[in-house]
């Protein structure tokens, strides 16, 4: 945990975030939550989306743990395996017609999510990074598009290449599976679902790190910074503006009253 503490305050210099960066964890069948956890269904009696529960973790501070008695959220449900998968999500059904014509074109949409399998997982354990009493898989920011364009500069820093991203603006829990099965970076357009039903803000992206390459992204951030690419970035100021001929007159009058020395 102390480890967390400390990659969370060197995050936070680089970054100026307004909310924590988020340590997720997929427990395993028969793995145990912390002790101190909230269950949605069982602690405040609801069913929640994904989402929600991440904005949960990083707006109350909560440790949040969902599992399939706790699913309120169809795609998510069926993306993260948490029920068996049927024929009506697969054949375009929930994408029609919000985000499709037909079945035809809604079914090639859904064909492209990644997916666990079904009972892969047991639950999606969140909570901010710096309280997490757990070792995380991986670490979800949401944050300003600056914020991310810097997350993007520490990421490539010694690997080079780039960061590709894959969204509908659709299901983007999505991207936690796709991270965790591909071991890369990505970010993401937050999608209705995030915006919604979590309250994620027009001003907010998403970056989704494996834990693996966290200390790595932060020596790149490190390096970024002492070579003078910061958050929040320097405007450049050194320039005379113009203004408007009625203001220049002004200026034009003190020049004469040898007020202004050229």
């Amino acid at each position: 945990m102390s480890d967390l503490q400390t990659l969370e305050k060197e995050f936070e210099k680089y970054l100026r975030l307004q909310s924590p960066p988020l340590a997720l964890r997929m427990l395993q069948p028969g793995e145990n939550a912390p002790e101190k956890c909230r269950r949605p269904y069982q602690h405040l009696k609801t069913r929640v989306t994904i989402c929600q529960g991440f904005t949960m973790a990083r707006k109350y501070g909560w440790t949040v743990c969902m599992g399939v008695e706790d699913m309120a959220c169809p795609p998510g449900a069926a993306l993260f395996g948490f029920y068996k998968n049927t024929d009506y999500f697969d054949s375009g059904n929930m994408a029609v017609p919000a985000y499709a014509p037909d079945l035809e074109a809604g079914k090639a949409l859904e064909k492209e999510f990644p997916r666990f399998g079904y009972n892969e997982c047991e639950a999606i354990l969140v909570a901010p990074m710096g309280r997490a009493e757990f070792e995380p898989h991986m670490l979800v920011f949401y944050a300003q598009p600056a914020q991310v364009m810097r997350l993007i500069h520490g990421a490539v820093y010694e690997s080079g290449g780039g960061i590709n991203s894959w969204t509908q603006c659709r299901f983007g829990c999505s991207s936690v599976i796709s991270v965790l099965q591909s071991g890369k970076c990505t970010f993401n357009v937050p999608g209705n679902g995030d915006r919604v039903f979590a309250g994620v803000q027009d001003s907010e992206m998403s970056f989704y790190l494996p834990m693996a390459r966290a200390e790595g992204v932060v020596a790149g951030l490190a390096a970024n910074h002492k070579g003078g690419t910061r958050y929040p970035v320097p405007a450049y100021l050194m320039y005379q503006p113009n203004f408007p001929k009625n203001y220049a007159q002004q200026m034009e009058i003190w020049r004469e009253l040898k007020e202004i020395q050229d």
